[in-house]
């Protein structure tokens, strides 16, 4: 009994000392993230302000050598061509990498039972064939920093669209978050100011925005009942149709830079 009652506080100690290792251990992927933030933040505020002018001599010069100037139909034309590059090379590797069969997940879709999931996917990729197509024209009217920046609206629509459709209220932190960003975006418009940038160009890089947020929306909707990776390769080919669809539109306009 004696070397009963001495060993087991040596037990007790052991099991606090494994304990406050085991919380160590939970603590260092938490830390390892929060380091990485800092590092990040740290450099996002070294390339804006220490290479903003460096980058934008860069950009001057590389601007000579463009081979088409922007415009609203030179735009559909570049995501033409990237969804000519981008919808087989997914097709190959959903076959190749994922195992997946496209072909015969595309063919349930037409079954009368699932048409309502195929036009949920076709509403999908007209969504994302619109959000590409706004944020191409506004970048080839807007300067590309601040196209990008007004196209960044769309977590906060993504938020918004999920409180409107499932119910799901934001918290108080997010209605903090999501008027900082809009007051951002106010100040990037420069609603205060005479100079502002093209108000066409704004709507457009919004509107891709919005349409991006649902996109994402119906895009979680589908996940639930077709393949990530099928629905991926499905939603790039019908934007490659619709591309095709705008090339009658578009390719008697299409002007290249030396011209």
């Amino acid at each position: 009994h004696e070397v009963s009652s001495v060993q087991m506080p040596e037990v007790g100690e052991r099991s606090k000392d494994t304990d406050n290792q085991d919380a160590n251990r939970d603590l260092r992927p938490q830390q390892a993230l929060f380091s990485g933030f800092k590092y990040l933040y740290a450099l996002s505020i070294y390339f804006s302000v220490f290479m903003q002018k460096r980058c934008h001599l860069l950009l001057q010069g590389i601007s000579q050598f463009c081979l088409i100037r922007p415009s609203v139909s030179n735009s559909f034309i570049l995501l033409l061509l990237r969804m000519l590059f981008a919808a087989p090379i997914m097709w190959f590797v959903a076959k190749a990498i994922f195992k997946v069969d496209v072909v015969r997940d595309f063919q349930q879709l037409l079954l009368p039972s699932r048409r309502l999931l195929f036009w949920r996917v076709a509403f999908s990729a007209l969504l994302q064939f619109a959000s590409f197509a706004f944020i191409y024209v506004a970048l080839g009217i807007l300067n590309p920093g601040l196209a990008v920046t007004l196209f960044f609206i769309f977590p906060t629509v993504t938020v918004l669209m999920a409180w409107l459709l499932f119910g799901d209220r934001p918290s108080n932190d997010r209605w903090i978050v999501i008027g900082v960003i809009y007051l951002g975006i106010m100040l990037t418009y420069n609603i205060f100011g005479v100079n502002k940038p093209d108000t066409w160009g704004v709507i457009a890089a919004m509107l891709s925005g919005i349409a991006f947020a649902g996109y994402i929306i119906t895009s979680q909707a589908c996940f639930k009942q077709l393949n990530p990776v099928s629905f991926t390769s499905i939603n790039f080919a019908i934007i490659l149709l619709l591309c095709l669809g705008t090339l009658p539109f578009t390719l008697s306009e299409v002007a290249l830079s030396g011209a």
